[in-house]
């Protein structure tokens, strides 16, 4: 059957639609219908399990065992969405693709939607934000339809913007490290990352959250069985006067020291552990001493180059205690 379709409606239930497909397919694939179909889709209000999409178009080929979304576009969770996607439905094997660029999504329903992507290490009471990313995704799925998490590969360019924190238990535990009493609620402008996810787990490259508080440098691995390992780099200077102390001489504003802090927070949702992250800081301190000695040699052999070398003055002789005039005390 060879056909060109456009198909409007106000509104569709997505649940509703793949039960009664999965109900009337015929099981042997030489007995269906070999179909190839060009769609214009149009669709006021579209319901997906816990998403809720309007003004959905689409323009897609529909083929035996196949649908092609060749692009889409549709609102939902306060911003724009658009992409294309591809899904298989074979008797053994069950695929689905996706690339997406989600425009100014708010990332609090975006959780709540997704039911937080089936974690609970962060979820959507700990987020607030919005969030802008291109996404490729792919998984397989099951004869419901529905995710096998472990088949996931995926690849995501994010940006948060007027991000926020809120009761996220490793900023709590990062408190006992600074002077910020209260880490509860932490607010960050912009936050830009790329996300992996491969073989259950979230990969994620080192970046910096720049909060009101304090700002740090983060990178880690959490898989989807909730167990986690990420590595924090921070100012101490930054923490130890994250809020100007206010004495009788008035407030003392914070140093320039740029000494850094490395931290190692390992767990899982119900058992996470903070501590110095020994092996970072030899790490950094075998690189600075590298870059120390590279710059002490040049010094040398600029030192130690000259032709001619300068005379060295004498130093002043010592006076004694009661004698200060022209000369100089140790106290």
């Amino acid at each position: 059957l060879k056909s060109n379709l456009t198909i409007k409606t106000s509104y569709l239930n997505v649940n509703d639609f793949l039960k009664a497909f999965s109900d009337n397919n015929t099981q042997s694939s030489d007995e269906s219908l070999n179909l190839n179909t060009r769609l214009q889709l149009a669709i006021d209000t579209l319901d997906y399990d816990k998403l809720h999409i309007t003004h959905l178009s689409a323009n897609a080929v529909l083929q035996k065992n196949a649908i092609h979304i060749e692009q889409y576009n549709f609102r939902s969770l306060e911003g724009e969405t658009t992409g294309s996607l591809d899904f298989t439905d074979l008797p053994n094997e069950k695929t689905l693709r996706i690339s997406a660029y989600l425009n100014h999504i708010n990332i609090n329903k975006l959780f709540v939607s997704f039911d937080d992507f089936g974690q609970d290490f962060i979820t959507h009471k700990n987020l607030n934000g919005y969030v802008t990313t291109n996404v490729s995704f792919a998984t397989n799925l099951n004869n419901s339809y529905k995710i096998i998490p472990e088949s996931i590969i995926s690849n995501a360019q994010i940006t948060i913007k007027n991000g926020e924190l809120i009761h996220f238990e490793p900023m709590q535990k990062l408190s006992k490290f600074t002077r910020i009493k209260d880490l509860s609620d932490v607010h960050f402008k912009t936050l830009s990352n790329e996300i992996f996810i491969e073989k259950s787990k979230i990969i994620i490259p080192e970046m910096t959250i720049s909060a009101d508080q304090f700002s740090l440098d983060l990178s880690g691995t959490h898989n989807f069985a909730g167990i986690y390992e990420y590595h924090l780099h921070l100012l101490l200077s930054e923490l130890l006067s994250s809020q100007n102390d206010v004495t009788e001489f008035g407030t003392v504003e914070p140093n320039t020291n740029k000494t850094s802090l490395y931290l190692l927070l390992t767990g899982t949702a119900n058992d996470s552990k903070l501590k110095y992250d020994t092996k970072a800081t030899g790490q950094h301190i075998k690189n600075r001493l590298k870059e120390e000695k590279e710059t002490l040699k040049q010094i040398l052999r600029e030192e130690f180059g000259r032709k001619k070398k300068k005379k060295k003055k004498a130093f002043p002789k010592q006076k004694k205690d009661n004698d200060t005039e022209g000369g100089w005390i140790i106290e």
